[in-house]
């Protein structure tokens, strides 16, 4: 039989699809030099397949294992668009285009959400409808409760099912491992050594012996790997000495390395967020806006800077005068922070290596660290597992594998998930730990962005953006560290010329103060298509947003009330391009108080709004000073606050909304008056406790047919519409 085409598709909008797709087509292409199954394995994403391996799917038997995220509520990542486009359109009695396909599917989604995996849903209907093969069951992998059992199982499995259609062989008898059942906590299998490795001196290795002895789990140095499923096939990691492949990518010709860019100034941008605007400039991930931070202030917990408590920041970026930067209220702003100079210096020189050559160009390690290597994220167990082999001390090696495997999965969430620790916090505990530069690159993924949703509106200042957040700062329990999160901790950092001005110089007329370098962080737009005003304002709205989740709804209010001072020959004006966005407007429309081109403007009243905001105490509750104005201006109706410490009225927002005149009215502005309902918040606790609370509120509404029901519809209809996050 001839080599077939092996294609591993992507769709990624944060990066954990393109990793995970990565990692796979490493594995496979070390398995390719003794099997010749396939031709070498290919990596794309979804939209570079449209043009140049579409066409040859109903000609030439190609293979293909794909995986998607969904982004917000249905989304397709925009690097799977057209390609899910293209095959959503396609009638199947007709169209055949994946006549020769043998493909499978991995969905990454949010149970939250109520269109949970369905970006993956329809593409592996659609695949097959169109002619494909199923070789397996669509995988579904939930972000709320955890990826890495579906991740694992679907990569043991789906190179063992896709070999075996491509050779004809029946499927029923491939012998891999069966899926791991959804939220089963994997059962402890490790059989123990006949003879137990000596005892250890490493820190790390006598901290997770205690920690296995008070959960009444065997000593981990007994562990034995090769009864680990686990570990095998698929599953196990690159050694360092694999050399480092450099896989083409896009459409455009650029390349990559495990997801990195080539170049540390690649100016190639992926698929993307791109702004129109009449000078054509555009930010995306990879072109990012170098913003000036141009203020910042405690929002709650000033106090309790350097104590590890509590505290509330916003700032706001400047954005760019090119007009290459549009957002309206419901968008994030994706943020690039590099890794700190103190982290990337406490793990240097324990990274063998000084620089590697790609494509003929060298780079240092100290860029590489820096720029680069997600090192300060929570260590994942292929990450341990792929750690493993870099240790000296064998008492050590065994238990990275055994904290990837597992056997180890109730002492990783212990060690590792409760502490939050990071590659910096393993080198401490293992000191025989030293990984080359290239195993490094081969095992962490690129630094992500993160995404704060935006607390301005484009009508209250054309030329800034603010978003909220809390800083992370706790103390380790495995040794009474501080952690302080890589982003938060960072902009703390960075804006003391502002959180903590030198009072020497308060006193001081501005223009005599000394002229202190602004601090900068590189920005990109990542809007949201659900998560937004209704395009008419008469439409009522109920926000429910507790702790930081109140920052998109102060970008909602401020929206409305700029819009409504704006009179109608202003608005002719702005529309015609004087606000970001150059949007026009024909006159006639604007005669009949159409919105304009973003739809949040009229000359229409503005409808009820009402606000369920909770914190802990009366102190933590921040933008106080401005939901109080808004209520007094009559841009919010309502605000309905409580504090969970402390007496009062109800202890968590749920409380609020089941009070029996606050359920009343919510059923009367979303289900008689055709509002809107938003939540936004923690997804693990709140999300699910709200969307509960108004199931029992909207039980035995007319023609509801129970509460439970009625959420879903309203949910599907766009009325009940989340941003939440895990």
């Amino acid at each position: 039989m001839a080599e077939q085409a092996l294609l591993i598709i992507y769709g990624s909008a944060t990066g954990n699809s393109e990793h995970i797709a990565t990692q796979l087509h490493k594995k496979i292409q070390a398995l390719q030099p003794t099997d010749s199954t396939f031709t070498p394995a290919i990596l794309l994403d979804g939209n570079s397949c449209v043009k140049t391996n579409l066409p040859n799917w109903s000609k030439s038997p190609t293979s293909i294992i794909l995986i998607t995220s969904t982004t917000g509520d249905g989304d397709s990542p925009e690097n799977i668009s057209r390609l899910f486009r293209t095959l959503k359109r396609k009638s199947s009695a007709v169209d055949k285009i994946c006549g020769c396909v043998n493909f499978c599917v991995l969905a990454l989604g949010d149970t939250n959400y109520s269109k949970f995996c369905y970006t993956g849903e329809v593409l592996d209907k659609k695949f097959k409808e169109c002619g494909g093969t199923r070789v397996m069951p669509l995988t579904k992998a939930d972000e709320a409760t955890g990826l890495e059992e579906q991740v694992s199982s679907f990569e043991d499995r789906a190179y063992a099912c896709i070999k075996a259609a491509a050779l004809g062989q029946d499927l029923s008898d491939v012998d891999v491992p069966p899926p791991a059942p959804n939220g089963d906590t994997p059962k402890i299998t490790n059989v123990t050594a006949p003879t137990p490795l000596p005892t250890s001196t490493s820190p790390g290795v006598i901290l997770l012996q205690k920690l296995c002895a008070a959960s009444s789990l065997p000593d981990p140095l007994t562990f034995d790997i090769s009864g680990e499923e686990v570990l095998g096939g698929l599953q196990s990691s690159q050694a360092s000495s694999v050399a480092l492949d450099i896989q083409g990518k896009g459409e455009e010709g650029g390349s990559s390395l495990n997801g990195y860019p080539l170049s540390l100034n690649d100016s190639v941008a992926e698929s993307g967020t791109i702004t129109s605007t009449s000078s054509h400039t555009h930010y995306t991930r990879q072109q990012p806006y170098s913003s000036p931070i141009t203020s910042a202030r405690y929002l709650a917990g000033k106090e309790n800077y350097g104590k590890g408590e509590r505290r509330v920041i916003e700032i706001c970026m400047e954005l760019p005068d090119d007009f290459g930067y549009e957002y309206t209220p419901g968008d994030s702003v994706g943020i690039l922070i590099p890794n700190s100079p103190e982290s990337v210096n406490s793990i240097e020189s324990r990274i063998k290596g000084e620089s590697v050559m790609i494509e003929g160009e060298e780079f240092g390690k100290d860029g590489v660290l820096r720029e680069r290597v997600n090192f300060n994220g929570v260590l994942r167990r292929r990450e341990l597992i792929g750690l493993s082999e870099a240790c000296t001390d064998p008492s050590e090696s065994t238990c990275l594998k055994y904290l990837g495997s597992k056997s180890g999965s109730a002492i990783y969430t212990k060690f590792i998930t409760a502490n939050s620790l990071s590659l910096v916090h393993l080198m401490e505990f293992f000191p025989s730990l030293s990984p080359g530069l290239e195993e490094v690159l081969n095992l962490f993924t690129c630094i992500p962005p993160r995404y704060y949703s935006v607390t301005t509106s484009p009508l209250q200042n054309v030329k800034g953006v603010g978003v909220a957040f809390s800083v992370v700062d706790y103390k380790m329990e495995v040794n009474g560290d501080r952690r302080l999160g890589h982003v938060t901790g960072h902009f703390e950092e960075i804006c003391g010329m502002y959180l903590r001005p030198d009072p020497r110089f308060a006193r001081l007329p501005i223009a005599l103060r000394p002229k202190l370098p602004c601090p900068s962080v590189k920005i990109f737009p990542f809007p949201s298509k659900h998560f937004k005003l209704p395009a008419d304002p008469s439409y009522p709205i109920v926000m429910v947003g507790p702790g930081t989740g109140v920052a998109p709804f102060m970008s909602f209010i401020n929206h409305r009330k700029f819009g409504r001072k704006v009179a109608k020959h202003e608005t002719e004006e702005t529309c015609e391009g004087e606000w970001r966005g150059g949007f026009e407007l024909e006159g006639e429309e604007l005669a009949v108080g159409t919105e304009d081109a973003q739809g949040y403007r009229s000359s229409k009243e503005i409808g009820e709004s009402h606000l369920f905001f909770g914190c802990r105490t009366r102190k933590d509750w921040i933008f106080e000073e401005e939901i109080k104005a808004f209520e007094k201006g009559g841009e919010l109706t309502k605000a309905h606050v409580c504090f969970s410490r402390e007496e009062g009225e109800g202890k968590y927002v749920q409380d609020l909304m089941k009070k029996e005149e606050n359920a009343e009215k919510i059923r009367d502005l979303i289900a008689k008056k055709n509002g809107y309902l938003y939540i936004c918040g923690d997804a693990a606790n709140m999300a699910r406790d709200v969307l509960l609370c108004l199931e029992e509120i909207f039980d035995g509404c007319e023609g509801g047919g129970g509460g439970k029901k009625m959420v879903e519809k309203l949910k599907c209809r766009g009325k009940i519409l989340l941003d939440i996050w895990s």
